[in-house]
């Protein structure tokens, strides 16, 4: 006999929540340990639309739309309210002057 039992995955809220904040993606990579105010990008993925917008590695995120991003959370409870195919005013710092970058999800 076998002493092995097989309990089927159930879902969880939390599980579910995650999964949901999960659909919306700039395809950046965060610098999660910057000090500055904003949102430092370290990488951008090809073909992503961060890259279609023009956004670059170094540039710092500092609103998107009406939000204004002040560190990585402000970034991530931005992106819970965005929608796909939404297209996006994102301002960002590059070398010391605002830019404004079009994205489109």
């Amino acid at each position: 006999l076998s002493s092995e039992i097989s309990i089927p995955f159930t879902a969880t809220r939390t599980v579910l929540k995650s999964k949901a904040r999960g659909k919306i993606s700039l395809g950046i990579m965060p610098n999660y340990t910057s000090s500055s105010k904003g949102l430092q990008v370290d990488g951008v993925s090809k073909g992503k639309p961060a890259e279609k917008g023009g956004i670059l590695a170094g540039d710092i995120i500092i609103k998107i739309n009406d939000c204004e991003i002040n560190d990585v959370y402000a970034y991530m409870d931005c992106l819970s309210i965005l929608n796909i195919g939404e297209k996006l005013n994102v301002n960002v710092i590059r070398n010391g002057k605002k830019l404004k970058c079009k994205v489109q999800l």
